[in-house]
């Protein structure tokens, strides 16, 4: 007994310095991707385009996937775009043309053109993204005016550092001001399953100030008071050129309106929803 009890002792002795990391995988290997878009492809059926941070020392100049070079500050990122017949093999494509494979852990948002969104076709896109087992079902779903991937292209955050934690807390300003929903992932497909409710997407678009004018007659107090508004339609200038405003109504998969942000306010407040925000009323004992 005590020789066979050696004999165990020695060959498992022997075959622990035999182990390796094999399976390991490092850190540079992965691309942390923080947003996806989804268009409808001109190529192909799907147009993927995924936007993630880019790796590099702080100050110092380092050349990025395209060979160029760029100092390394904040809010650097990449914004890839393919065309390609299914969300699975469209990831098998950009990791062969970055050299590096699709992480979607830490993903935030997801971002569907306006198009699909109205196609009624919004359940097949979906379908393969809530079975992947990386994307998190407490993502958001955004539905964009426009082109999906524009919107990331657009979409640079001015405040810190950190791209994932900017869209963090552009949704935790959703309980400050209830001028949009928290959709995720998880309610959204659960919402299109369901026979008794319908699913809601927060609306955004791209903003290049167009109406924001400083010529032209002075407004007067009583205008717009409710802050009619949708997104893209704010009087705004600076600051990041894309904006979460309102939200857009589904019939199962298919949208088939917009509520701008006073109207997402009285819905959130029928739900239950609204926590906080400031209101404009005229004083009834003083015009104007």
């Amino acid at each position: 007994m005590n020789r066979i009890m050696a004999c165990f002792l020695t060959v498992m002795f022997l075959i622990l310095p035999l182990t390796s990391c094999k399976d390991a995988i490092e850190v540079d290997e992965l691309v942390y991707v923080a947003s996806i878009g989804i268009d409808q492809g001109v190529s192909d059926y799907w147009r993927l385009s995924v936007k993630y941070p880019v790796m590099r020392n702080t100050g110092q100049d380092q050349p990025d996937q395209s060979g160029s070079s760029s100092k390394g500050e904040g809010n650097e990122y990449n914004v890839v775009a393919m065309d390609a017949p299914s969300f699975y093999t469209g990831v098998d494509m950009i990791d062969s043309s970055i050299a590096r494979h699709l992480n979607f852990q830490h993903i935030k948002f997801i971002v569907i053109s306006e198009d699909i969104a109205r196609s009624g076709s919004l359940g097949k896109y979906l379908a393969p993204i809530i079975r992947s087992h990386e994307i998190r079902r407490t993502a958001n779903i955004l539905v964009c005016k426009g082109s999906a991937m524009e919107f990331l292209e657009k979409n640079k955050p001015p405040l810190g550092s950190s791209l994932t934690k900017n869209m963090e807390d552009w949704i935790i300003q959703m309980q400050h001001s209830g001028f949009y929903t928290n959709t995720t992932l998880k309610d959204f497909y659960n919402k299109i399953k369901s026979p008794y409710q319908h699913p809601t997407a927060i609306l955004a678009a791209q903003n290049e100030g167009e109406n924001f004018n400083e010529n032209g007659p002075k407004a007067k107090r009583t205008v717009n008071m409710k802050s009619e508004y949708a997104a893209g339609q704010l009087p705004v200038a600076g600051g990041n050129d894309v904006e979460l405003f309102g939200c857009a109504l589904f019939n199962g998969d298919k949208m088939v309106e917009t509520l701008n942000g006073y109207e997402t306010r009285l819905m959130l407040m029928v739900e239950g929803e609204f926590f906080n925000g400031s209101f404009t009323f005229p004083d009834p004992k003083a015009k104007d």
